[in-house]
């Protein structure tokens, strides 16, 4: 798996490796809300700020306030802002 140097506070754009379905929520605690599924196409960009970053996840929020989490695996490059 590639190393991505970000940290919790970037600005970043993520770029997809393939199609991906991801669920948005809208508070970072997952258990409280319905998620709404985001199709994001190969190539396709979303930015955003770092939330949470572990071995295998960012948690990346929107400017809505909205959340998501994904896999490093999904993530071809990533653009610091």
């Amino acid at each position: 798996m590639e190393t991505f140097d970000i940290e919790e506070g970037d600005d970043v754009v993520l770029t997809f490796l393939g199609d991906t379905l991801l669920e948005v929520f809208e508070h970072e605690d997952e258990d409280m809300f319905d998620p709404v599924e985001m199709f994001v196409k190969k190539g396709e960009e979303i930015e955003g700020v770092v939330f949470s970053v572990d071995e295998k996840n960012f948690g990346l929020q929107f400017d809505d306030g909205s959340v998501t989490f994904i896999h490093k695996g999904f993530i071809d490059k990533f653009t610091l802002l």
